[in-house]
């Protein structure tokens, strides 16, 4: 041995020639404890957060889909109320309409049911602006002439999109899943 390690190790030699087997046996049981609770605590947490996370891209994903059915549904109207300025016969027009302007009221209730996550990414606000407007779609208020209702709607869809970003933003779905760095993914390649 030499005389560098012999000086580092013979304090140890020496407490442990004083200490009884079963001191011995504490201590190492002890050394050995710590860090398995700590890297146990550590993967819980990352683990719940890995939870959380998906949990919130899970609530995103069902907020951006029906947010899409309802920019799909405004699209229609706007083509119909097109159609309509064009020309297009009434009674068509109209049982057209009726049924863009009910889906528009159900996409609204559809969204509607998920208001705690809007709440929960401070997104409610903004939601209620562009509800207050799909609502007045759906009640038959639009513009007097087409270029004032394909403004209107094209504002409308605008903002939509808008929100649809912010949701995708806030529950996590913009972030790339293979930055995320996951001890079980990892290991299953």
């Amino acid at each position: 041995m030499s005389a560098a390690l012999k000086l580092l190790v013979q304090p140890t030699t020496q407490l442990l020639e004083k200490m009884s087997l079963r001191s011995k046996l504490l201590s190492i049981f002890c050394i050995l404890l710590v860090p398995l609770v700590v890297l146990t605590i550590t993967l819980f947490e990352k683990d719940q957060n890995d939870l959380n996370t998906s949990i919130s891209e899970a609530q995103g994903s069902v907020l951006s889909h029906r947010l899409m059915n309802l920019i799909v549904t405004v699209q229609q109207h706007r083509g119909q109320m097109n159609l309509s300025y064009a020309g297009e016969s009434v009674t068509d027009k109209l049982s057209k309409l009726s049924k863009l302007r009910q889906q528009l009221k159900d996409d609204n209730a559809k969204l509607d049911e998920q208001e705690a996550s809007f709440k929960e990414w401070k997104l409610l606000s903004q939601w209620s602006e562009l509800r207050t407007e799909v609502n007045a779609l759906a009640d038959g208020k639009t513009a007097d002439n087409a270029a004032a209702s394909l403004a209107q709607h094209t504002a409308l869809i605008t903002r939509l999109l808008g929100l649809n970003y912010r949701i995708a933003e806030s529950s996590g779905l913009l972030l790339d899943p293979a930055d995320r760095k996951s001890t079980r993914l990892n290991s299953s390649h």
